[in-house]
């Protein structure tokens, strides 16, 4: 299913790329991994012989798939911070139960460490709609 951002990227002409802003025009380039320099014209001119290109070779709705992902993995960083967290805490629980058998020094109260734990996936879960 194509977006309206699809359907204006993905134009033979430059017209419908003329409402777009030189830091989208050169989002979408650096997405193609075309050259961002010059003026909007010039960008505008590139992403057109771009899609001609991809016209020509039959890879042109290939592009809006590649979009859409590269789109939506751009927007989960945060996501994945929050299971990049989700592991530390892990290894950080890990390291204390077995450090508590080893060491004389006072370890947090478990209730402690699955609270936060628990905040984290809390707040991931809301974050992706679980």
């Amino acid at each position: 299913m194509s977006t309206n951002a699809d359907i204006i990227f993905d134009s033979l002409e430059s017209h419908p790329l003329q409402n777009l802003t030189i830091v989208q025009l050169k989002k979408e380039l650096r997405f193609r991994n075309l050259s961002l320099t010059g003026n909007k014209n010039d960008l505008m001119l590139r992403i057109v012989e771009d899609n001609i290109k991809r016209k020509n070779e039959g890879t042109l709705d290939e592009l809006n798939t590649l979009r859409m992902q590269y789109f939506n993995d751009e927007e989960t960083p945060s996501d994945r911070n929050l299971l990049m967290e989700i592991e530390s805490l892990r290894k950080q629980v890990e390291l204390l139960s077995n450090s508590a058998t080893q060491s004389p020094l006072p370890m947090p109260p478990p209730s402690q460490i699955d609270l936060n734990i628990a905040a984290i996936l809390s707040q991931w879960k809301r974050k992706n709609n679980f």
